[in-house]
């Protein structure tokens, strides 16, 4: 939306939020879709484990988000959580546990439980500020993005199950978030608008510091791909693959546009999609009618006449 100095508002509708209907997709690397399956839901921002075998995904139910287990082998899809609203799914190491943000105890913020509903959830952190988690790294190290009214998102990291305290990452005037390891757990890939326009970024996350610019003309959404070759990113309404090679040093290849991505947006600081182990695949929610699409723009005159006179009331 836009106000001028009048009081006039512009604004451009949102989508339809009525269209639940979704499907997960894969996608190859020509922008080819097949479905997954044919169970519909309201999926958003799903996440391969880390042995390929199941997708945790968050629902939308009633207004809150819960997250679910779909078994690729079985073609099974399973509650994981149940109460107040849960969404972020973030694998273990090991896939045995799943980080998601939570706020089971009035605050959002992190907790972890078994990835086979076996458990209760824990909570790992706490704080009054947002806390969205975005990667697990093999060292079992989780990352997680901080959202405080001073500095905006900001970069964290936690050792589960061990008395250590968190880490601060990188925490600046400027927005930064969606941090993920590279596989090694040498490097963070993560976003970021210290430049004026949000970027992507990778830094080593030990040792000296060093800092890298991946993208040229605004990105968003980094996944690595499982072997650390390639790292993608969203821009625009194209999905970039970025070369990548971490054996010595790091360096950063050509970006190559893949496919133009016409497929549901992720939630709120999290990426929409992920990619298989042999990066040939990139997992997706497709939306039943399609992309949404700013068909119009609608125009208010008065708006901030109308405004005042409810204040006043």
């Amino acid at each position: 939306m836009a106000v001028s100095a009048t009081g006039t508002m512009a604004y451009v509708p949102g989508p339809d939020t009525t269209d639940l209907d979704r499907t997960l997709v894969w996608v190859n690397r020509k922008g080819v879709a097949v479905p997954v399956s044919d169970v519909h839901r309201p999926y958003a921002s799903p996440r391969l484990s880390p042995d390929g075998r199941r997708i945790a995904v968050s629902i939308l139910e009633s207004g809150n988000y819960q997250i679910w287990i779909y078994d690729l082998e079985r073609g099974t899809l399973s509650r994981l959580t149940h109460e107040k609203s849960n969404a972020l799914s973030v694998w273990s190491p090991d896939g045995k546990q799943i980080a998601f943000s939570s706020n089971l105890s009035g605050p959002t913020n992190i907790y972890a439980v078994s990835a086979d509903g076996n458990s209760s959830p824990e909570r790992l952190t706490s704080g009054q500020s947002a806390q969205l988690p975005s990667s697990w790294s093999k060292d079992n190290v989780l990352l997680w993005t901080e959202v405080e009214t001073t500095t905006a998102g900001d970069l964290w990291a936690l050792s589960p199950h061990e008395s250590a305290h968190p880490i601060s990452l990188r925490r600046t005037p400027f927005d930064e978030f969606e941090a993920t390891f590279s596989p090694d757990g040498r490097f963070l890939a993560y976003v970021s608008n210290d430049s004026g326009t949000y970027e992507v970024y990778v830094q080593t996350y030990s040792g000296p510091y060093h800092r890298w610019q991946v993208s040229t003309r605004g990105g968003f959404d980094p996944v690595w791909a499982k072997t650390g070759r390639e790292l993608f990113y969203l821009q625009n309404d194209k999905l970039i693959a970025v070369p990548v090679e971490l054996q010595v040093g790091f360096h950063l290849g050509t970006p190559q546009t893949l496919f133009e991505v016409r497929y549901e947006s992720g939630l709120d600081g999290f990426p929409p999609y992920d990619v298989s182990a042999d990066g040939k695949r990139f997992l997706f929610v497709k939306p039943s009618k399609g992309p949404p699409t700013a068909s119009e723009i609608d125009v208010t005159v008065g708006w901030a006449v109308e405004l005042q006179s409810r204040f006043r009331h």
